[in-house]
């Protein structure tokens, strides 16, 4: 069997580890359609594994070579995957933010696809997202996730207090071209950066993880702070390693909230444009779920909130309606599906 794999960034999330996964049997082949051929990690350097430019010519003829195709963020238009193949969806966080037809009402999917969820709950939200009948929704949670509770990557930093702050984007660098926002740009991000860099207690630090299309990147890096550290896709350190040194996470309408709620430590949602965010929720999650951890509005009291400490934990029934699994077996039970 022939698997291909559709990530973005190259390499990374569930397409990654669930291609790690696959790695122990020997009756697959694997391609990886990227954007970037010339870096391809260790990991993939192996005699089962071709890697391809997914916008070349060999690349569009290799996807309709393949058995089954995954992805994490939609197939490119010019791949033709042949009638047999099986389109897998492991899309990339559980949403908050309206995706696909409910962000789109003309969007349409080129094919019959099997999607996961991380709960019956968001298995009903990812099916109305994607145009998919309920029995081709399977929970399994995301593989994407499994690094989260293994045992393998370091955990907690000692004597200090690290908070991992991801922001999702406002306005696009890559990808498809989108603005969100227009009172909350980089500008904004900057000065937030530059308030709790110079104001937070001196045993806490932040990690501002900046997401891949965001155009803030190119911004945020040029500036030198002192307890603020900033990251991109393009460093060594995955979302995953970053969830496990932190003590609480700091997002706002990212699905990063719904992955770091495994490892049962502090959320707040920092939503300085909440009233002028112009992508539209989920009106399952919001009123289905409760949003989980602490929201705050303004910079100020974001600062305030991290330097009082103590931030209280996620309830245990917000928990259960996100996450069936809590055993980082997700791989596991995505492989049996292709396999089945």
């Amino acid at each position: 069997m022939r698997i291909g794999f559709v990530g973005f960034p190259d390499f990374s999330e569930s397409c990654w580890n669930l291609y790690v996964h696959l790695q122990q049997r020997s009756e697959f082949e694997f391609v990886w359609f990227v954007n970037h051929p010339s870096s391809v990690p260790v990991e993939a350097k192996r005699a089962d594994t071709r890697v391809v430019s997914r916008r070349s010519v060999a690349g569009v003829a290799l996807s309709r070579s393949v058995d089954v195709i995954v992805h994490s963020h939609g197939l490119p238009r010019n791949f033709l995957p042949k009638r047999s193949c099986q389109i897998v969806n492991v899309w990339h966080g559980m949403p908050l933010k309206k995706i696909a037809a409910l962000d789109d009402p003309t969007y349409q999917t080129r094919r019959e696809e099997l999607c996961i969820a991380t709960s019956p709950l968001f298995a009903s939200i990812i099916g109305k997202c994607f145009n998919v009948k309920s029995d081709l929704v399977a929970v399994t949670g995301l593989p994407r996730n499994d690094p989260i509770l293994s045992t393998k990557v370091p955990n907690l930093p000692t004597g200090s207090s690290q908070i991992l702050w991801m922001p999702t984007y406002r306005s696009t660098s890559t990808g498809v071209t989108r603005v969100d926002s227009n009172s909350f740009g980089s500008l904004e991000l900057c000065e937030t950066a530059r308030l709790l860099d110079r104001n937070l207690d001196r045993d806490q630090s932040v990690v501002l993880r900046l997401h891949p299309m965001d155009e803030a990147a190119a911004v945020l890096k040029k500036e030198t702070f002192s307890r603020l550290r900033v990251s991109t896709a393009a460093d060594p350190e995955s979302v995953n390693d970053l969830y496990r040194w932190s003590t609480a996470l700091v997002t706002d309408y990212s699905s990063a909230m719904f992955d770091y709620l495994l490892l049962d430590r502090p959320v707040i949602r920092f939503v300085p444009d909440l009233r002028c965010y112009t992508r539209g929720f989920i009106e399952e999650v919001v009123s289905g779920i409760g949003l989980p951890g602490v929201e705050v509005e303004h910079p100020q009291l974001l600062l305030e909130l991290l330097n009082a400490g103590s931030l209280p934990k996620v309830q245990t029934e917000v928990l259960r309606n996100i996450h069936t699994f809590f055993d980082g077996e997700s791989s596991n039970r995505v492989s049996d599906l292709l396999l089945n």
